[in-house]
């Protein structure tokens, strides 16, 4: 029983520390960041959840932030020490870079902007996760699948690429 007990708490510990990315710095500590698009935002908070292939393999965490911020920009967050667990969790950023989504040379619509549109059509979901993501040169369309985390449901969104 003992050592059941001892094997819950070694396989716990390595779950939990399975929950974001870990660098080494410079200063020889370890950050934790998480990449994923902006999918929410009130007006202190930014809501990440990152991209998954699953429907069950996301990260979502709040960040208060006071910078300008917008819904569909991927984003990288380090993260501080203190990471609440709730679902999804909540944590305090030590520094938020942009990611820049390569937008092919066709498109008139930034990858950004199309996200944001597919983003707002689920607005009353509360965990949207992008599945899929893609231009469809073809047809001048922006592809974007998207799972609702909370109830499992998806919807494949088609963004007109127009202004």
């Amino acid at each position: 029983m003992k050592m059941k007990m001892i094997f819950l708490f070694i396989l716990s510990i390595a779950l939990i520390g399975g929950c974001g990315k870990t660098n080494k710095t410079n200063e020889g500590t370890k950050d934790v960041s998480i990449i994923g698009y902006v999918v929410k935002t009130n007006q202190s908070d930014i809501l990440i959840v990152s991209e998954t292939s699953t429907e069950k393999a996301h990260e979502a965490i709040w960040i208060p932030t006071s910078e300008k911020i917008k819904i569909g920009e991927k984003v990288e967050v380090f993260l501080e020490e203190g990471i609440q667990t709730s679902d999804p969790m909540r944590g305090v950023a030590k520094k938020i870079n942009i990611v820049k989504i390569q937008a092919p040379a066709s498109s008139i619509l930034t990858p950004e902007k199309a996200l944001e549109k597919a983003f707002n059509s689920v607005e009353s979901w509360e965990l949207p996760v992008v599945k899929e993501f893609s231009y469809l040169d073809s047809d001048k369309q922006w592809n974007v699948v998207l799972i609702d985390a909370k109830n499992r449901s998806s919807k494949t969104i088609l963004i007109d690429d127009k202004i």
